[in-house]
C-alpha cells in the first residue's frame, strides 16, 4: 500500500524484489532483501536525479489504483451482475 502512495506522490521508491513488489519493477529501484544491498541502493538513489521510473510510476498508479479507476471498475462489475 505505501509503495503505491509514494509512487502516486512522484517519489523515488527503493524496495526489495519480493512478492507483489516484483510487479512494480519498472517504477521502483529494486534490490535483493540483503540489508547491505538495500542500504547501498538507498544511498545510490538518494544521490541521483529522478529518472523515468518516477513519472511512469505516478502515471501507472493514477491509471490503475486511483479511486476513479477503482470506482469505475467496481461500477462496471455491479452493472454486469445486475443484468
Amino acid at each position: 500500500m505505501k509503495l503505491r502512495e509514494y509512487l502516486a506522490m512522484g517519489k523515488k521508491v527503493v524496495c526489495n524484489d519480493v512478492g507483489d513488489l516484483k510487479l512494480f519493477k519498472e517504477y521502483t529501484y529494486q534490490t535483493s532483501s540483503s540489508l547491505g544491498d538495500f542500504a547501498q541502493k538507498i544511498a545510490d538513489v538518494v544521490e541521483q536525479e529522478p529518472d523515468k521510473r518516477v513519472r511512469a510510476g505516478q502515471r501507472f498508479v493514477k491509471n490503475n489504483y486511483s479511486w476513479d479507476a477503482i470506482g469505475w471498475e467496481f461500477n462496471r462489475k455491479l452493472e454486469s451482475i445486475a443484468k
